[in-house]
């Protein structure tokens, strides 16, 4: 049996782990899911920022900066768990492996059982960390996930504010 000092030791570490890790697991509460630039703007509006983002990556993933001729833009957000605000921070251009890290809970729920290997696999190499240590951020982040799951969140689209609320008001997103 492990002493409560052990354990405390081992948590610690992963702990420390956590906070160097390049590329993470991200699970958006549900309330806010498709809540994004991508549906919350006209197609022609969400493309033009979806290409300045590729443009200024200059072909490397953001993450793991891996060259890729097929990058996504993807939007990262913050939580504020205090106020049950999810915030708009930035918009960066990833590759698929990372892409389908971030977004594993959609990954896994899309594809085969497969896929786990691989994005386990991507996590790991990218982080340079065990898979001791990804099971311990899946598990922390799915732990999260369920308790944030029991709120109503609000979205605060940050830079990108004044932009949601034109389109809104003229009726001219993606959701109309």
């Amino acid at each position: 049996m492990i002493s409560k000092t052990n354990l405390n030791k081992e948590v610690d570490k992963i702990f420390l782990a956590f906070s160097k890790l390049k590329l993470w697991i991200e699970l958006l509460p549900r309330d806010t899911w498709n809540k994004n630039l991508r549906t919350m703007l006209p197609s022609f509006a969400w493309q033009e920022l979806r290409e300045d983002t590729l443009v200024l990556a200059k072909g490397r993933c953001s993450i793991c900066k891996q060259k890729s001729n097929t990058l996504d833009a993807h939007e990262v957000w913050g939580i504020n768990d205090l106020n049950n605000t999810q915030g708009l921070l930035n918009i960066i251009a990833v590759c698929k492996d990372c892409h389908n890290v971030i977004h594993f809970g959609h990954t896994v729920a899309t594809s085969a059982n497969s896929r786990c290997e691989e994005i386990k696999n991507h996590f790991t190499n990218v982080n340079k960390c065990s898979e001791k240590i990804f099971d311990a951020h899946l598990y922390y982040t799915m732990a999260l996930w369920e308790d944030r799951n029991n709120y109503k969140w609000k979205i605060d689209w940050g830079k990108y504010t004044e932009l949601v609320n034109n389109y809104k008001e003229t009726g001219e997103s993606n959701n109309a």
